[in-house]
């Protein structure tokens, strides 16, 4: 049982910050995952609060639906389960609930104050074992960085979306329970993302695989996964026990002929639908600006190229591959570049006018690629240092958003071969 006596809560205000006059419901279609944003706050894992703080953090968050909770308590009562029981149930056994019960974030000028009331009644609780309170100085701290975010609009359910669909049994049909009730499916949060983590990992062993064979392998994980998540999420989507799609397209184009009916109802064929710009795998994120200088570059010799260098040519549109910056000499022109710029770093602008500052060297450079075959790498990297370096603010960090910005490399061979004319 809990205490509001002095003793059980504390002799210390809430550190919470004041409230707001006034809350404005804003929404983002952007949000933090409510399990990790109601975890932010740390508490003791052995204190004797923690268990009815969560709930009473859970209940403070998800607003049930009215409907769907009578209509389970009321199946419950029918199975002879009391009052307490379900009471009981709804404190201990909430996966039940949640399996059956769509749940709502509420509106932030609803949402502040519930969760607010939490933290002001459980955060100053002292352990029934230790005078230590619930909250902690850093716990206090991040409560406020929640409060913030939900005033934001990160929290609350976006209005018109719903996150719950329901269960499919193994037949493919909507699942119920015993109680006749529908089993839901929620996808809010991180879980949906996180899931192919495993499957991502496992598709590649911890092998070291090029540009090609990575993109490949991916592409065949995200055909399976969706073919497979389709399987136990679309209603009617046939179980096919393969991947091999396209020859189901095929068989369901031949039977629509043949006899006039569909064999899968459910199944959509790719064919039906015109192709789309999307891209998927290794893409190009250079800005347009960029890219006009990059298919500008005229190149005096093409230097010898890796399988894997050709292909980050080809699904970047560059004469040159984007490559990280490597090397003393372009970590020291990246610095140059950075120091040089007024005011904010605008790395797309430094990389599309910073080639001016290696003409005279890419020009001589240019002129010696065919006579020298062993300069043809330090004019590849030369001319990409430009853009990759510009990638990054810390030169001797290996991130792959760096290389994006490599393409420059490009707008620096073409400015030198014009000097050099």
């Amino acid at each position: 049982p809990l205490s509001s006596s002095p003793a059980s809560r504390g002799d210390l205000l809430s550190p919470l910050a004041s409230p707001p006059q006034r809350i404005s419901d804003s929404f983002s279609s952007v949000l933090g995952d409510a399990y990790h944003i109601i975890a932010r706050p740390k508490v003791p894992i052995n204190h004797s609060n923690k268990k009815a703080y969560f709930v009473a953090l859970s209940e403070a968050w998800f607003v049930w639906d009215p409907v769907g909770l009578a209509a389970i308590k009321s199946a419950l009562r029918a199975d002879g389960k009391s009052d307490q029981d379900i009471e009981a149930m709804m404190y201990y056994n909430r996966a039940f609930f949640r399996a059956r019960c769509m749940r709502l974030v509420p509106p932030p000028s609803i949402l502040y104050w519930r969760v607010r009331a939490v933290y002001e009644l459980f955060g100053l609780r002292v352990d029934s074992e230790s005078p230590l309170p619930l909250f902690s100085v850093e716990a206090w701290r991040r409560a406020n960085n929640v409060l913030r975010d939900i005033l934001a609009g990160l929290a609350s359910d976006p209005p018109g979306v719903s996150f719950h669909t329901q269960q499919l049994d193994a037949k493919g049909e909507p699942a119920v329970d015993k109680y006749g009730i529908a089993l839901l499916h929620c996808c809010r949060g991180t879980n949906m993302v996180e899931n192919p983590h495993k499957g991502i990992r496992a598709s590649f062993h911890g092998w070291k695989v090029g540009v090609r064979l990575g993109d490949a392998v991916l592409r065949e994980f995200r055909h399976r996964h969706t073919h497979a998540v389709s399987e136990v999420r679309r209603h009617g989507f046939p179980v096919l026990g393969h991947f091999n799609t396209w020859l189901v397209d095929a068989l369901q184009v031949h039977v629509q002929l043949n006899h006039g009916v569909l064999l899968y109802p459910a199944w959509s064929n790719a064919s039906d639908f015109m192709p789309t710009p999307e891209r998927f795998g290794t893409v190009a994120l250079h800005s347009p600006e960029l890219a006009d200088a990059i298919a500008n570059i005229q190149l005096d010799a093409q230097p010898k190229l890796t399988p894997d260098q050709q292909s980050l040519c080809k699904s970047m549109g560059t004469a040159l591959p984007l490559l990280p910056v490597h090397g003393e000499e372009e970590n020291k022109l990246f610095q140059r570049l950075v120091l040089a710029q007024p005011g904010a770093v605008d790395f797309d602008a430094m990389a599309r006018s910073g080639a001016s500052t290696w003409t005279a060297r890419t020009a001589r450079a240019s002129r010696r690629v065919a006579a020298q075959p062993a300069c043809t790498r330090w004019r590849v990297k030369c001319c990409t240092c430009l853009g990759a370096a510009a990638g990054s603010q810390r030169p001797d960090s290996p991130s792959p958003a760096r290389r994006r910005w490599s393409a420059a490399a490009a707008a620096a061979a073409a400015a030198a071969a014009a000097a050099d004319d």
